[in-house]
């Protein structure tokens, strides 16, 4: 479920043709709105002549200027404008897809087994104590590192791929590098940027403030997940995830999927939004994809929840 949004100018250039039109002895001037970022049509620019009801009313005699001015407008911002941080976003579901009862049916069995750790303090601590070559340069919020470790640690025996594990920090800013892929023999952990869902960004502050398991919310999920097939869908090469949590369950018959968008660049002061996937950069996605994908854990949350 990807996203993309527009970027706006700061003022919508009159495009196209002039038309003078004559209504009742009222004269018109009239211009389709066009922002040329997008091409979206805003209306039509105009008014009667001698009322004076709009700015444009009874000035068709200076027609001549303003088609002057357009040209310069044009020329100046470019027909194709460039894409601005955190503008572009999913416009449609991932691949607009309809998943299947037979896929339903097989995130349902990829589920099955996993439980939600029940140590004591003593024993989260001989867990962890397991677990001190990961991550030497505590580069992982480490209540999220310590909750991940935990719930790997109890259902290691269902996890059928052992050695990564993924975390993703959705307190932090679009702009960071908050998706953590932690090598799980070498403890080395690698770092990319990561999209949230607009539905949970509705200001498109950067910052993720709310989080749903409810299909149409375009919003992130908290929780555990595990990771499923491949499949080829509207940015290429998907991967499927299935929800391990009550704040996640739903994500397979969402359709949110870990996939690559042009919206997301790394560097970018804003990335664009999904529609609740966890969106990489084109150019990184495969090799992530192809790293985690079918049956490791991922971890999405907040530090502080």
């Amino acid at each position: 479920m990807a996203h993309p949004a527009s970027p706006q100018t700061p003022f919508p250039i009159l495009w196209g043709a002039f038309g003078v039109l004559s209504i009742h002895s009222d004269w018109i001037l009239a211009a389709p709105m066009i922002d040329v970022n997008d091409g979206s049509f805003g209306g039509i620019a105009g008014s009667r002549g001698r009322h004076g009801s709009c700015l444009w009313g009874g000035m068709s005699r200076f027609a001549p200027f303003f088609a002057l001015a357009v040209a310069f407008a044009v020329a100046t911002s470019g027909c194709s404008a460039e894409v601005g941080d955190g503008t572009d976003e999913e416009t449609s579901q991932e691949g607009d897809e309809t998943i299947s009862q037979d896929a339903l049916r097989l995130g349902d069995a990829n589920r099955q087994g996993f439980k939600e750790p029940t140590f004591s303090a003593a024993e989260k601590a001989d867990v962890l104590a397991r677990y001190t070559s990961i991550d030497r340069a505590h580069e992982v919020p480490r209540v999220l590192l310590e909750n991940a470790l935990q719930y790997y640690d109890f259902n290691k025996a269902r996890i059928k791929v052992k050695g990564v594990l993924t975390i993703i920090d959705f307190s932090q800013h679009s702009s960071k590098r908050r998706l953590y892929i932690i090598n799980m023999e070498t403890g080395s952990v690698e770092r990319h940027v990561v999209a949230h869902g607009s539905g949970s960004d509705p200001e498109n502050d950067g910052i993720p403030a709310a989080f749903s398991n409810t299909e149409g919310s375009l919003k992130s999920s908290l929780g555990y997940y595990v990771t499923a097939e491949t499949y080829s869908g509207k940015w290429g090469t998907s991967l499927r995830l299935d929800g391990l949590s009550s704040t996640n369950s739903n994500v397979r018959q969402r359709a949110v999927v870990m996939h690559g968008a042009s919206y997301v660049v790394d560097g970018k002061s804003l990335q664009g939004r999904s529609w609740g996937c966890p969106a990489l950069p084109m150019d990184e996605k495969d090799a992530v994809i192809a790293r985690v994908k079918g049956g490791s854990l991922m971890y999405a949350d907040l530090p502080n929840r």
